[in-house]
């Protein structure tokens, strides 16, 4: 089910960023650079997750690991840089 889950996250956020609505909200189409942070970040906590059997706590998961951690800084960095474009 989780692999489900985040394929459908991962689909909606694609969806997302190359909606005709979000471009004209935001002023920009380049939102669709972002998701490769995306993607990598939610193949990184799914690697972890499956790598230690599910049993962890997903806060500690993602605020203890520097892979996401730097994907999630370097989407917030490229989104902002995008916004102010």
């Amino acid at each position: 089910m989780i692999s489900v889950t985040a394929a459908g996250v991962l689909v909606a956020y694609c969806l997302y960023t190359v909606s005709p609505d979000t471009i004209a909200l935001h002023g920009t189409d380049k939102l669709v650079y972002t998701i490769p942070f995306v993607l990598y970040g939610m193949f990184r906590y799914l690697y972890l997750l499956h790598e230690r059997g599910g049993d962890g706590d997903p806060a500690q998961e993602v605020v203890g690991d520097w892979h996401i951690i730097a994907s999630g800084t370097a989407w917030l960095a490229t989104t902002l840089v995008l916004l102010r474009g």
